[in-house]
């Protein structure tokens, strides 16, 4: 994502007054923000949704899926979501492993200058981000108070019913095809509240679950955002290990770590051969 415009906005706009705006977007040809088109349109579509929910009550639909393809914005959406919702204060953020639990304390921290608020230059709702490896899980929640809880679905396998029932008004699962597996689904649907299911594959073996958004790499091809890069492929004659190390060095000397935090994802045969290529 593009940072703003230092000269249109010098400093944070309110996201609150931000979220307005969006709402007729419509009318605006280039609205001043740098939100993906996908995420506006998969943020209104949810938050259309759980207002029914909302006046529906135990007759409406509970469960909200939403497939993005990878690298269009999921987590930026998660963000908003988590925070921005009238009536949804109290939200369990979940995921499947440490390591996205990790790059979402990232985004949310609106302490650090790589969260998604910094580098957007917004301005976020007051929220308490409570990170369940760090502080555990609380006992209640209070409605008037903004709260993000985040945690693996693991942690909350050994959570008590009690604590499971702490006061939520909304779970959101990254990779939340991943619910399908039977243990997970019953664990997370015990939480009292509807849950938003993001996903770039909305399908287990066990289970195909039918999307209430949809954002696939052919929408994003046909995008003015520019979301996908053209690729060029490179034929190395040296090792492809060394050459991957040498380029990910050079990567690292001209790139501001102190501003972006790079991932990279590595594939191989086994885990050892991971641990060894990670080094």
């Amino acid at each position: 994502m593009k940072n703003f415009n230092s000269t249109e906005i010098a400093l944070p706009m309110e996201i609150s007054k931000l979220i307005t705006l969006l709402e007729d977007s419509s009318r605006l040809k280039k609205p001043k923000h740098s939100f993906r088109q996908c995420q506006i349109d998969a943020y209104f579509n949810i938050k259309a949704n759980l207002e029914k929910y909302r006046s529906l009550g135990a007759n409406g639909q509970r469960e909200f899926v939403v497939q993005m393809a990878t690298g269009t914005g999921k987590s930026g959406l998660i963000c908003l979501l988590a925070t921005t919702l009238n009536h949804f204060n109290n939200v369990l953020v979940l995921t499947h492993s440490v390591g996205i639990r990790d790059q979402l304390r990232d985004n949310l921290n609106c302490k650090e200058n790589t969260s998604f608020w910094a580098k957007l230059n917004l301005q976020p709702n007051p929220y308490e981000l409570i990170d369940v490896s760090k502080a555990g899980f609380p006992g209640s929640l209070v409605k008037q108070k903004r709260t993000v809880v985040l945690s693996t679905v693991q942690s909350l396998l050994e959570l008590s019913q009690a604590k499971r029932n702490a006061g939520y008004d909304l779970v959101i699962f990254d990779e939340g095809h991943r619910k399908g597996a039977t243990v997970w689904e019953k664990i997370v649907n015990s939480v009292a509240a509807p849950n938003v299911l993001i996903t770039a594959t909305p399908f287990r073996s066990e289970k195909i679950l039918h999307p209430d958004f949809k954002y696939t790499f052919a929408d994003a091809l046909k995008s003015e955002d520019k979301i996908l890069k053209r690729v060029k492929i490179v034929q190395k004659s040296e090792s492809l290990e060394e050459d991957i190390l040498l380029q990910l060095r050079e990567l690292r000397a001209t790139y501001d770590l102190s501003k972006n935090k790079p991932r990279a994802m590595i594939r191989c045969n086994s885990f050892l051969d991971t641990k060894k290529n990670a080094k």
